[in-house]
């Protein structure tokens, strides 16, 4: 297990610069934008334990160079809207309300939460040189781009509820 602290530490900023927010919330870099001598009052700590998800790591040897993976070991359970907790489900306020809101999309990595619909198809011949015919060959089926240099695959499981997911840098 490993220790997980949520962002619930919202506190109450004193600033009085014009058009600043009068709540901040202390994980998003408060100290950064609250003018010099302005103090803060409240916040919250919540922290919980978080199972750790266990990974293995590998190399993949692709033409553009080595690609270092590592990947989720057991499936991880795809969730629908209506199942997360309605902090993160805020997180996805684009899907719709409806039915759509009852389709298993969603899953949890390491506390970051993902829309498996969100991911860019893998395929041999995407048309653009985008190199993801890498993932697709090793069996990924979509990836999200982190930054330049990493992304996140997913690979459905044989039970479609389930993704295996792997994080990628190059």
């Amino acid at each position: 297990m490993s220790t997980l602290q949520l962002g619930l530490n919202q506190v109450l900023c004193t600033s009085t610069a014009p058009n600043h927010p009068d709540w901040h919330y202390q994980d998003k870099g408060w100290e950064d934008c609250c003018k010099p001598g302005a103090s803060t009052t409240g916040g919250l700590t919540l922290t919980v334990d978080a199972p750790t998800v266990e990974m293995t790591e590998r190399k993949l040897t692709t033409p553009f160079g080595e690609v270092s993976m590592s990947e989720t070991v057991e499936p991880i359970a795809l969730q629908s809207l209506a199942e997360v907790p309605r902090e993160v489900a805020s997180q996805f306020d684009y899907i719709d309300e409806g039915d759509e809101s009852y389709d298993m999309r969603l899953f949890e990595l390491n506390g970051s939460w993902y829309d498996a619909h969100e991911f860019q198809a893998t395929e041999h011949n995407a048309g653009w040189g985008s190199g993801s015919e890498t993932f697709s060959n090793d069996g990924w089926a979509g990836y999200q781009p982190d930054s330049a240099f990493s992304a996140t695959v997913i690979r459905f499981d044989e039970d479609s509820d389930y993704v295996h997911v792997g994080l990628a840098s190059w």
